[in-house]
C-alpha cells in the first residue's frame, strides 16, 4: 500500500466528535491513526497499520494506546451511537429491530488472554477463538453494531477435574519447585479457577446485559429478534420489562400446550393439512406459505407461532417463528424477523474489511478496545457512504463497506499525489521526497 500522508476526510470530519474521550493529543492522534488503518490497511495488525503511515506513531505508541493508556471504550461507544442517532440516515427507527447473536473471532495463539476452544456449529468442530455475543440495529436502510459482551466458557465439573490434574502435576514436580514455591503455584491455580468461576455468565445473561445497554443508549427499535439458542423465559421477560416485543425461532423438538395437551412442534406440524397454509406476499417480492396460531409455550407463556414454507408444495423443513405479539398478522411477523438477515453481513464486513479478527494483542483490555474501534470504523464508513455529497451527485454506489473502504484508499492516493506535488514545488529533489516517505 502507498504511504499515508493525510487522514481521510471521514476521519477529519467525524473524529472531532470523539476528542473529549481522550486525555491528551497523543492518545487522540493514535486513535485517528488506528481507525484509519482499520479502514484502509491491508495488514490490520498494529505493525501493519504503523508501516502505512509516512509520519505516524511507532508500534510501541499504538500498543500503549490500546493496552495501557487511560481512556474509556464505553464512553467511545456511547458517543458512536449518539453520532449515528444524530444523522437522519442512520437514526434508529421504531420499525427497526435489535438483533442478538454471537460470532467467533478465530485465533491461532494459545497464549492470548481468554482465548478458548468453542464448538463451531458451522464447521462442526471445536475452534480456538474469542466468542462475542453482540446486539445489532437493523432496518431496511442500515445495519450497525450496538454493543458486545465476550463469552467465557466454564464447566464446573470439567474445570474442577482440570484443576485437580494441574494441582497434582505441580505436586509431582519436585525437581522444579521447593515446598514454598509449590504452594505458591497451587495458590495461583486456585485463584485462576475462582476468577473463571466468578466471571462466568451464560449467553442468556450476556444477552440481558446487551438489552440493558441497548435501552440505555436510546435505540428506538421496538422489537428484539434472536435465534432459538437465546429463546428463554429470562430473556423474553427481560425484554418485556422494557415494554419491547420479541420474535425468535422455535425448534421442532419444542413442546406446545394446545388445549391442555403437550404436543411436540414436529407432531403438530405433521398433523396440519395443506389447506391450512395460506400464501403471503412480502414487500420485497418474496412469498411464503404459512400457518399461524396462538398457543402456550411452557415456561414462556402465551405466544403466536408462524409455521412457514418457501414453496406451495410444503416440501423441505419449515421455519417456525414465535413471538409475544399474538395480535400481529403473519406478514408482519415474518417481515420483521427477516430484518435479521443483515447480521451475517455485518460480521463478514467487520472480519474481511475492518480486521475484527486480525489483532495480535494478548491483553484482553487491548482486545476489547480493538473491537470497539472496529465498530467505530464500520460506523464511519457507513456514514461516509450514506451522506457523501459527491456520492449523491455522481449517483455512484458506496452501498457496501468494501466499496467505501476502496473509495477511501483512492482518496488517500490522491492525497499522496498532492503532497508529492507540493513538496516538489518547494525545490525538493525527488530523492529527498522519496526519503521522507520511506524513512
Amino acid at each position: 500500500m502507498l504511504p499515508i500522508v493525510k487522514y481521510p476526510n471521514v476521519i477529519c470530519y467525524f473524529s472531532k466528535y470523539f476528542r473529549d474521550v481522550f486525555e491528551h493529543k497523543g492518545q487522540y492522534t493514535s486513535f485517528k491513526e488506528y481507525v484509519t488503518g482499520l479502514m484502509v490497511s491491508e495488514n490490520k495488525t498494529i505493525a501493519g497499520i504503523c508501516e502505512n503511515f509516512a509520519f505516524g506513531k511507532s508500534v510501541n505508541s499504538i500498543d500503549h494506546f490500546l493496552i495501557n493508556s487511560n481512556w474509556s471504550e464505553e464512553q467511545l461507544n456511547k458517543k458512536r451511537i449518539q453520532l449515528l442517532e444524530h444523522f437522519p440516515q442512520t437514526q434508529s427507527q421504531p420499525g427497526g429491530v435489535c438483533c442478538i447473536d454471537d460470532t467467533f473471532s478465530h485465533k491461532t495463539g494459545k497464549h492470548i488472554e481468554n482465548v478458548e476452544k468453542h464448538f463451531d456449529h458451522a464447521e462442526g468442530r471445536y475452534v480456538l477463538a474469542h466468542n462475542l455475543v453482540t446486539c445489532q440495529y437493523k432496518d431496511r436502510r442500515v445495519s450497525y453494531a450496538i454493543d458486545f459482551r465476550p463469552y467465557y466458557r466454564f464447566n464446573e465439573k470439567q474445570d474442577k477435574q482440570k484443576l485437580k490434574e494441574q494441582l497434582s502435576d505441580v505436586g509431582r514436580q519436585i525437581e522444579l519447585f521447593d515446598e514454598r514455591q509449590r504452594q505458591i503455584e497451587k495458590l495461583k491455580l486456585l485463584l485462576i479457577y475462582e476468577l473463571r468461576k466468578r466471571r462466568f455468565k451464560t449467553k442468556i445473561e450476556l444477552a440481558c446485559e446487551l438489552v440493558d445497554s441497548t435501552e440505555t443508549l436510546g435505540i428506538k427499535a421496538k422489537t428484539y429478534v434472536f435465534d432459538s439458542w437465546f429463546l428463554s423465559k429470562r430473556l423474553t421477560n427481560h425484554i418485556r420489562a422494557y415494554g419491547k416485543d420479541w420474535i425468535s425461532v422455535l425448534k421442532s423438538n419444542r413442546i406446545l400446550l394446545i388445549k391442555g395437551q403437550r404436543v411436540p412442534l414436529s407432531q403438530f406440524i405433521a398433523s396440519l393439512p395443506k389447506e391450512a397454509f395460506k400464501k403471503i406476499n412480502l414487500k420485497n417480492g418474496k412469498c411464503y406459505w404459512v400457518f399461524t396460531k396462538s398457543v402456550k409455550l411452557p415456561k414462556i407463556g402465551k405466544v403466536r407461532i408462524v409455521i412457514s414454507y418457501t414453496n406451495q408444495q410444503l416440501s423441505g423443513d419449515p421455519m417456525t417463528l414465535v413471538t409475544n405479539r399474538r395480535d400481529w398478522e403473519a406478514v408482519k411477523i415474518v417481515s420483521t424477523y427477516l430484518l435479521r438477515s443483515g447480521v451475517d453481513a455485518f460480521y463478514r464486513d467487520a472480519k474481511q474489511h475492518l480486521g475484527l479478527e486480525d489483532y495480535q494483542l494478548r491483553a484482553m483490555r487491548g482486545i476489547r478496545r480493538h473491537w470497539y474501534l472496529v465498530f467505530l470504523a464500520h460506523s464511519f464508513l457507513l456514514l461516509n457512504g450514506l451522506r457523501s455529497k459527491l456520492v449523491k451527485r455522481l449517483k455512484s454506489n458506496l452501498g457496501t463497506i468494501g466499496q467505501s473502504s476502496r473509495a477511501m484508499c483512492d482518496e488517500l492516493t490522491v492525497s499522496l499525489i498532492a503532497w508529492i506535488y507540493k513538496y516538489l514545488q518547494y525545490n525538493k529533489l525527488p530523492l529527498e521526497v522519496a526519503d521522507l516517505l520511506t524513512r
